[in-house]
């Protein structure tokens, strides 16, 4: 029994020691158990395939052993006319790699169609049904890779110039000389193709050699390698008759002995290259503590919770002073102060889950629409906080904490694929400078205005529940959302000609991601200047405030994930198809526009016309 437990508890640390390996996957180096995470994410929808067992554990033994998965429900199906055509029952969500492989000639022949649409520049002749064919050609061959053990890379094949100089000595006559087997010996024959500059052409190559090279099917000679690269495929070697069947057993033998043995060539790879690609234990272990903890889900419970409280605060304290002497008015009660308090809190951690990410990219955390959604519930919070302080006005607050915790919520909702993974930005967007000064200024302006569709609802409920029009107390907390959003959003569409001059050699070409920030600009300076001259009054304020935001969500979602098209498009998805997005972004706009004009149309009912001749309109 002892034993028993002694083996249990070493197979524990081991896994916890592999979860924070660092490896190469998807063009970022990453820990294990992240990298299993995703891996199988993209595969079968879930990161906890098997009940009671890691994501790390079933990764290892998709790899060890694919024969045995073949038969195992494991490529994610949401589809119901593919699962009819895959012989999957309405309930069943994952089929087999043989079922999958009966599709065969509709998988090999939907990339050519996707690629010939796409060439062609037309909108129409590709459906939902192909975009779900597409996807699940892309999960059975995703499944096929991890299967292979080719999706993790383990170490560099080189990481100095006596490595290198092994390398063309000893593998490039052998490798060029057979016909490929492994995707390293590929790139060993790319690089070492004419005699001159091999050396420099290898070293810019940066071979990586994947989990099956090293602990599957090694090359005897790699076992001869000088430095630590034959020490890593000795000891693997070695190992490798040992790790058995049991997932826990493969695990107890195989870490710690290659752990610290695989982050000294990583870490020497990267002092060789002169880059910081190579995470520090640190940045690995923020990584693990922020997939564990969650932070952005605390947060957005936290923001809406607040808000919730702040909210209850207010009609208490408002009812106290209906009954209360004077000293008492302005004595927050404890919802109210709680509210406060949950909204700070909500604030500390999105910024902290903000800070990892950063820390963990080296870039500015703006870079996908999750990170845009997580920054902009920041902002909305913390402009709530703020005006609310300035203004004496918890209304601020309630607001705040509600926009804040819906962005937030609907990030966290979103399939992972659209930004929760740490991913590779396009060459475009890799300038540190514009991402914080452009980017930001950008994402920054909808906070305001997601501030402002908030108390546009709050006030326009409260005018249609009182039966009166929306007073300018109420107009005036709108229009310093609206001044601030208006502002930020025309700074940051002249920073974004400025920077499309750098990037292509032009200001401003009409691009639909261009046309549709300056339709923002445009959509928000009508009511402010209708305003000044008094044609617009407090009502109609608010009902702007709450219908132009659907400029946002067109230039923020629809232009990325429903057209889908021009020189942003590196910002965008799918078209909309694979995440289904549209069909509730699409009902939500349409119902908020429904609401919207049932309060105007009751509003106008309960309210008298204004008397000729004043000076503020109806609404």
């Amino acid at each position: 029994m002892r034993a028993l437990l002694l083996f249990f508890f070493l197979a524990g640390l081991a896994a916890a020691e592999l979860d924070s390996l660092p490896v190469l996957h998807q063009g970022r180096v990453k820990p294990f158990s992240v990298a299993a995470d995703e891996s199988l994410l993209a595969i079968a929808g879930t990161a906890r395939l098997v009940p009671g067992t890691t994501a790390s554990q079933t990764l290892i033994s998709l790899m060890k052993d694919p024969r045995s998965w073949a038969d195992q429900p494991l490529i994610y199906v949401p589809w119901l006319a593919l699962r009819g055509d895959l012989g999957l029952g309405p309930a069943e969500q994952r089929a087999t790699m043989h079922q999958v492989q009966r599709l065969h000639a509709r998988l090999s022949a939907i990339g050519p169609k996707k690629s010939a649409h796409d060439n062609s520049g037309l909108r129409n002749g590709w459906t939902a049904d192909d975009q779900a064919l597409l996807t699940l050609a892309d999960r059975f061959q995703e499944a096929l890779t991890v299967a292979s053990g080719d999706t993790i890379q383990l170490t560099p094949l080189a990481v100095n110039d006596s490595e290198r100089a092994w390398v063309i000595s000893t593998l490039g006559p052998v490798v060029l000389g057979s016909a490929p087997s492994r995707a390293w010996h590929e790139q060993v024959r790319a690089a070492l193709a004419t005699p001159d500059g091999q050396a420099e052409r290898l070293k810019n190559a940066d071979i990586w050699l994947s989990w099956a090279d090293v602990m599957q099917e090694v090359d005897p000679l790699l076992a001869a390698a000088p430095g630590t690269l034959g020490t890593v495929v000795q000891r693997a070697h070695e190992l490798s008759p040992h790790t058995g069947e049991n997932t826990g057993e493969a695990l107890t033998y195989l870490v710690p002995p290659l752990g610290d043995a695989l982050r000294q060539r990583g870490q020497a790879r990267d002092a060789d290259l002169g880059t910081q690609t190579y995470p520090s234990a640190t940045v690995i272990e923020l990584e693990l503590l922020s997939g564990r903890v969650r932070p952005f889900t605390i947060a957005w419970i936290g923001f809406i919770l607040g808000g919730i409280a702040v909210a209850i605060g207010l009609s208490r304290l408002r009812s106290s002073e209906e009954k209360s002497s004077s000293e008492e008015k302005s004595r927050p009660n404890w919802w109210y102060r709680a509210g406060l308090a949950l909204s700070v809190g909500g604030i500390l951690f999105t910024t902290a889950g903000l800070g990892v990410r950063t820390a963990i990219s080296g870039l500015g955390a703006v870079t996908n629409l999750f990170e845009t959604l997580i920054f902009v519930a920041l902002i909305v919070a913390v402009l709530g906080l703020y005006f609310s302080r300035l203004t004496g006005r918890g209304i601020y607050a309630v607001a705040g904490g509600i926009g804040a915790g819906l962005c937030a919520m609907i990030g966290e909702a979103m399939p992972p694929d659209l930004g929760q993974h740490i991913g590779q930005l396009q060459p475009v967007l890799r300038s540190k400078f514009w991402l914080w000064i452009h980017v930001k200024v950008v994402v920054g302006a909808y906070a305001p205005l997601v501030l402002a569709l908030v108390l546009g609802n709050v006030v326009l409920w409260q005018a249609w529940r009182q039966r009166r029009a929306v007073t300018q107390a109420e107009s005036l907390l709108l229009y310093r959302c609206l001044q601030w959003g208006t502002v930020l959003m025309a700074a940051g569409t002249l920073l974004g000609a400025v920077w499309a001059d750098q990037a292509w050699g032009r200001f401003w070409g009409w691009d639909p991601k261009e046309v549709g920030a300056l339709l923002i600009v445009l959509t928000y300076l009508i009511p402010l200047h209708l305003r000044y001259i008094g044609a617009v009054g407090p009502t109609g304020l608010a009902a702007w405030s709450v219908l132009g935001f659907l400029a946002v969500v067109w230039s923020w979602y629809g232009v990325n994930f429903i057209l889908g098209a021009g020189l942003h498009a590196y910002a965008s998805s799918d078209g909309g198809f694979g995440s289904g997005g549209q069909w509730l972004v699409l009902p939500l706009a349409a119902a908020q526009i429904g609401l919207t004009t049932l309060q105007l149309t009751m509003i106008t009912r309960a309210v008298r016309k204004p008397p000729t001749g004043a000076s503020t309109p109806a609404w």
